[in-house]
């Protein structure tokens, strides 16, 4: 038998079956190799180009896709305030501020996701404010994780374009307002319910190498009246919330409550608790109530917040409320979105705009005089006129009366002394607003 290179014929066929086989797969790795390193480029040009139209619908500016399964719309707000103050012993900077200047971007994407972008730049300082992902893809819920509001206080929980006063009442000093957390919201045909769990503000460093504190919160809505202009609303919120112990303070176990007197012009804060020490955790109960009725509307809340303390010290309470009306003279009624359990923007009837009146008690009570307790940090309360001039559905002017009444332990915190207590006066202030 001939053979090659000593190799027999036998040998020799079966080195070149290896020698195709080997090429065959080498071939194949090689196809599935460059298959697989080009499937992201596949999936990416796979994807379809979906046509986004802009278009101005209810005061935003929107782009969506025909099916709205993909949409971008602006959310934003420019607030120029100016107040003056008078029949105070203490002297308050009257002046003008840019209360707000923010800007955001909200989206939907593939239908059921969606998130939100939102930064605040006045006082020339940029803040994080709402910063979210949210899943809207299980039938009447949402589940939203990132820094936004904590569920909790009607008034709060109403965008700053949509509130009726300059500022919002005196329990808002009692509110969480925003922190990183989520949170899951589920809502009926008249009622929604929203809870979640919460860390501390989006920003915020961890100076020690103790953990941050966190916050369970929770806030349920019913609407027993709903129908076209006209609306009865019932809503309770709780939170129970521990000191944030990732503060760089030599006491981190501490909690401060004080307020401004409806104002923001002036910095000064009249209430204050100071810092309260050795607390184990806080706890709020809020109470909401709301009625609309054509032109008219009622709105009224309480909040009360416990302190409990280390080592056998007394509890602290302390609380606070108002009840405010408004009516339209122009004819308007103020929309009401179900499922937020929230009131929402104003679009006046005719090209002449919108006009509003309003007025409003709310008062704060940052005294407790029981044995073991004895913080006095003052009592305020505050009584509001205001006029709306509602001038299209993105711009609206306010003005606001406001006359002031401290008790004997509300003093100023900052300013020119001498620092009296006790003391009444009023504000003057006025507001132009842009919303996108």
């Amino acid at each position: 038998m001939k053979s090659i290179c000593g190799i027999p014929n036998s040998a020799q066929e079966a080195v070149r079956h290896v020698d195709r086989w080997w090429i065959r797969t080498l071939m194949s790795g090689s196809a599935l190799f460059v298959m697989v390193m080009t499937s992201p480029l596949r999936a990416q040009t796979s994807t379809p180009t979906v046509p986004v139209s802009g278009v101005y619908d209810g005061g935003y500016l929107v782009f969506q896709s025909a099916d709205s399964a993909f949409k971008y719309w602006l959310d934003g707000r420019l607030q120029l305030d100016a107040a003056t103050y008078r029949g105070s012993a203490h002297h308050l900077s009257s002046g003008f501020e840019v209360r707000r200047a923010r800007v955001g971007i909200k989206t939907t994407l593939y239908r059921d996701w969606q998130g939100e972008v939102d930064i605040d730049v006045a006082d020339n300082a940029v803040e994080m404010k709402d910063m979210w992902i949210g899943y809207a893809g299980i039938r009447n819920s949402f589940i939203r994780i990132g820094n936004f509001k904590e569920p909790f206080s009607l008034e709060t929980l109403t965008s700053s374009k949509n509130i009726t006063f300059l500022e919002r009442s005196y329990i808002d000093n009692f509110s969480p307002d925003r922190h990183m957390g989520v949170s899951y919201t589920r809502w009926g045909r008249q009622w929604q319910s929203s809870a979640g769990v919460f860390g501390q503000t989006a920003g915020d460093v961890d100076a020690t190498g103790r953990s941050q504190g966190y916050a369970a919160t929770g806030r349920v809505t019913f609407a027993p009246l709903l129908g076209d202009r006209k609306l009865i609303h019932i809503g309770a919120a709780a939170s129970r919330r521990t000191p944030n112990a990732a503060d760089a303070v030599a006491d981190s176990n501490q909690v401060r409550f004080r307020a401004r007197p409806e104002t923001d012009v002036s910095q000064a804060r009249f209430v204050t608790t100071g810092k309260i020490k050795n607390v184990d955790y806080t706890t709020f109960v809020n109470g909401e109530f709301a009625a609309v009725a054509g032109p008219a509307s009622l709105q009224a809340e309480y909040t009360r917040t416990q302190v409990r303390r280390l080592g056998n010290l007394a509890t602290a309470s302390f609380s606070g409320g108002y009840v405010s009306a408004s009516y339209f003279l122009t004819g308007e009624s103020r929309p009401y979105i179900v499922s937020e359990g929230e009131f929402d923007r104003i679009h006046p009837r005719s090209s002449r705009g919108a006009w509003e009146v309003a007025a409003r008690y709310s008062g704060i009570d940052l005294n407790d005089y029981s044995p073991g307790v004895n913080i006095l940090g003052g009592k305020a309360a505050n009584y509001t006129i205001g006029v709306n001039w509602y001038i299209n559905t993105n711009f609206k002017w306010m003005i606001n009366y406001v006359h002031v009444q401290n008790d004997k332990n509300a003093k100023p915190d900052i300013g020119i002394a001498p620092f009296p207590t006790g003391e009444g006066f009023r504000i003057f202030q006025t507001r132009f607003a842009l919303a996108l």
